[in-house]
């Protein structure tokens, strides 16, 4: 598990994925 902060409307969210996930949010 990995966490990315994805940042919408000047707020940040934590998002926990599974590894191999995280190309896929971005």
């Amino acid at each position: 598990m990995s966490d990315v902060t994805l940042t919408i409307n000047r707020r940040p969210y934590k998002v926990a994925c599974e590894d191999g996930q995280e190309d896929h949010l971005r």
